[in-house]
């Protein structure tokens, strides 16, 4: 319970709705190197991490695989995807040996059936994170923008057999 009542994600929620939840988590532990959502994939759970740390990554058909936030305990990772029914906007993997517990969507669903206002409450959360993920994507396009000349100059002059020079510049 005290791991729930630090998350925003659940701050809007009062005493009786925290020990609810709390009853319905599943202790879900992995191994450093361990995928525990991958992007794209069909969202069942959200996870609440109590031990460890993972990381998250952004992929995308152009730009190169990007790790855009590495999360500590007392944090919640694949609440979107569980709130909303869409598929995993990110792959989280485990970069230590973790500890966390996982609520499914029955879980969560008599708290908001039983107190709809707090679903606004939460979209805001939601919204926050999502935008964060946004930012990031962009980031990422930007930076494989950027270096896309000089691997095209790279990729030329191997093809071609030249060496690079000092400073490129008329022969």
């Amino acid at each position: 319970m005290a791991a729930l009542r630090d998350v925003e994600l659940f701050a809007c929620l009062d005493g009786h709705e925290v020990r609810s939840l709390a009853e319905r988590l599943v202790a879900a532990p992995f191994a450093a190197g361990d995928v525990i959502t991958r992007q794209g994939a069909i969202a069942h759970w959200l996870y609440l991490l109590t031990g460890g740390e993972v990381d998250v990554w952004l992929d995308a058909a152009d730009t190169p695989r990007r790790r855009v936030a590495t999360l500590g305990p007392g944090t919640v990772f694949g609440e979107m995807g569980m709130m909303t029914g869409e598929p995993r906007r990110a792959t989280v993997t485990a970069r230590t040996d973790v500890e966390c517990y996982r609520l499914d969507k029955a879980g969560f669903e008599d708290i908001i059936r039983s107190r709809p206002a707090i679903v606004e409450q939460i979209s805001r959360v939601l919204s926050a994170r999502a935008s964060g993920l946004r930012i990031s994507l962009e980031a990422a396009r930007a930076e494989a923008a950027m270096a896309e000349p000089e691997s095209l100059l790279a990729r030329m002059r191997a093809f071609f057999g030249l060496e690079p020079r000092a400073v490129d510049g008329p022969a």
